[in-house]
């Protein structure tokens, strides 16, 4: 069965009937087979040692289900969110789909970041730099800098990877598990920067964060080249006043929504579950929850009277919008 679902058995399964029995016991036994369902059609586009480090798929598939029905549909929400957007069965399917391609995005992001922080501690044991630390809590800084105590904050690694977005990339092969996405020579200008910026010595969590940033827009870059479109819908079938419409109405959203509900939007569509959203943003989980409920409102509004596939449009066009840093969220291009 495909991701978009086929004819069930002897009974009809449609989105009321899902509907129901979320609101009766969040994940129940039909939810659960339409996640399983989903999953094992998506994965089949993904190499298994690549994306979940086993043989086969047939040995992984349950984990992998497991992992995104805790971490991304109770974890994030987004169960919730499939829930209150979806138009129909196909529709929600097709949601889940993409939150399933996110995760196996974030788990080889993992481990991109992972070997970049290995190649960064060995180059940063050597000139024009100075390691600080041991192996698990190192730092490092300039040669002959003088540094002061402290962290590099979150608004302030999200400018240093901003700033970085000018550094050349390599081209991911997909069939690389950990492939090398700056070269020696890239690593080391992205190493120097980082320390010119800083008055503090730079710690692999700051180095971490900063990886993470800088390669949040490469996920639907990555997926669309390798594995297929991430982040926004096909077209086909749209003629070019709906999509023309699909535009204006991304632009209308992002317009009406603010500085605080962008960020929040795009830390949840990245993947952050609301404790994490709330640390970063300074907020308590309950006013996350309550934040979030609010925009999931919001977004209904805007897309009141729009067909099953224009909403679908406009909706992934907002993902792929908001998970870029830097870019222009107010609709000039």
């Amino acid at each position: 069965m495909g991701v978009d679902g086929a004819a069930d058995g002897g009974t009809t399964l449609n989105l009321g009937v899902l509907v129901a029995e979320y609101r009766a016991e969040g994940i129940g036994p039909l939810i659960l087979q339409e996640v399983r369902e989903v999953v094992g059609a998506v994965v089949r586009g993904y190499d298994p040692m690549v994306y979940g480090q086993v043989a086969s798929w047939d040995l992984g598939l349950d984990d992998l289900v497991q992992e995104f029905g805790l971490d991304v549909l109770v974890g994030q929400g987004q169960l919730d969110y499939a829930m209150l957007m979806a138009s129909d069965r196909i529709h929600f399917r097709r949601l889940l789909a993409r939150q399933v391609r996110y995760l196996l995005a974030r788990r080889r992001r993992r481990t991109i970041i992972d070997n970049l922080l290995d190649r960064a501690h060995k180059r940063v044991a050597s000139s024009p730099f100075r390691l600080v630390g041991g192996r698990s809590e190192w730092s490092y800084t300039l040669e002959n800098k003088e540094i002061t105590s402290g962290r590099v904050s979150e608004d302030g690694a999200r400018s240093i990877a901003c700033g970085l977005s000018d550094v050349p990339t390599n081209r991911c092969e997909p069939r690389l598990r950990a492939p090398v996405l700056y070269n020696e020579d890239s690593l080391k200008e992205i190493l120097e920067r980082i320390a010119k910026t800083t008055e503090c010595a730079v710690a692999v969590s700051d180095l971490d964060r900063v990886f993470g940033l800088m390669l949040t827009s490469w996920v639907p870059s990555f997926l669309k080249d390798g594995e297929g479109a991430v982040g926004r819908a096909q077209a086909d079938g749209l003629d070019a006043e709906e999509l023309m419409i699909a535009h204006e109405v991304t632009d209308w959203i992002l317009r009406r929504c603010g500085d605080g509900n962008r960020e929040l939007l795009r830390l949840k569509l990245d993947g952050c579950s609301d404790r994490e959203i709330g640390q970063r943003l300074g907020l308590s989980r309950p006013t996350v929850a309550k934040r979030k409920r609010q925009i999931m409102k919001d977004l209904e509004v805007s897309l009141t009277g729009l067909h099953d596939g224009l909403r679908r449009v406009v909706l992934d066009r907002l993902g792929v919008q908001l998970s870029v840093p830097g870019r222009d969220l107010h609709g000039s291009h």
